[in-house]
């Protein structure tokens, strides 16, 4: 069974300019991901797209296929980024008369992911015949502490919830964490979507859970990195 990483990453960037190209720990952003794909048992292609030269050519470096640079149309800031992988499945199918069985979309802004992490999530898609998984961590509060803040007044997201509740006496919430999304590619073309009904969650460390948008959210990563680093030496 043939599973692909598609692996989008566009040139552009609202809040870290050329982020995905910004090292992280001396290494371009979309390196991380690239390798941690190349290192995953259940992977048999890695994939970048991009309609960025520069980007390509790092991804490249960094060992990624990239055979094609996707149209502009697809790279602005309202592009969903599951239209880039349709569009990967498109091009494969049309100039390789073939599709993979399955693909995962993997995002560079989650660059801590684990090879086990990845090699997790797509053996329990293929174990459990679910339609999708998608990865996940447990969110910082509990849904009953969380409130929408209207004109200034708290309202609680779950009505019901009894607000005096004990953290240790309540269901743990997951939140997606934007790092692994894994399909059929036949359902993924049908749906559009990876959030398919039934979807199982594939849990993940909140340590490789980060989610990189700011600079702020580099530094937290390149702490995070040479945490790492001085746990192995210890």
């Amino acid at each position: 069974m043939s599973v692909i990483a598609v692996i989008p990453a566009r040139g552009g960037s609202k809040t870290v300019a050329r982020k995905n190209l910004r090292p992280l720990a001396g290494k371009p952003l979309v390196a991380w991901t690239i390798e941690a794909a190349k290192a995953a048992r259940e992977v048999d292609r890695v994939l970048v797209s991009t309609e960025d030269e520069e980007i390509a050519a790092a991804a490249r470096q960094a060992g990624a296929e990239v055979p094609f640079l996707r149209p502009e149309a697809l790279a602005g800031d309202d592009v969903h980024s599951v239209m880039t992988v349709l569009h990967a499945l498109d091009w494969l199918e049309t100039e390789e008369g073939s599709l993979p069985e399955a693909v995962t979309m993997l995002l560079p802004t989650s660059p801590l992911r684990e090879a086990a992490d990845l090699d997790r999530a797509v053996a329990l898609w293929r174990s459990a015949g679910a339609p999708s998984v998608i990865s996940v961590c447990t969110a910082g509060s509990p849904l009953g502490s969380l409130r929408w803040l209207r004109d200034g007044r708290l309202v609680p997201l779950d009505e019901g919830a009894n607000r005096n509740f004990q953290r240790q006496d309540v269901e743990t919430l997951y939140a997606v964490n934007g790092s692994i999304y894994v399909a059929a590619s036949a359902a993924l073309r049908e749906q559009g979507t990876f959030h398919m009904t039934g979807a199982l969650g594939s849990p993940m460390s909140k340590r490789c859970s980060i989610d990189i948008n700011t600079l702020e959210d580099f530094a937290i990563a390149e702490a995070l990195v040479s945490l790492a680093g001085q746990e192995k030496q210890a």
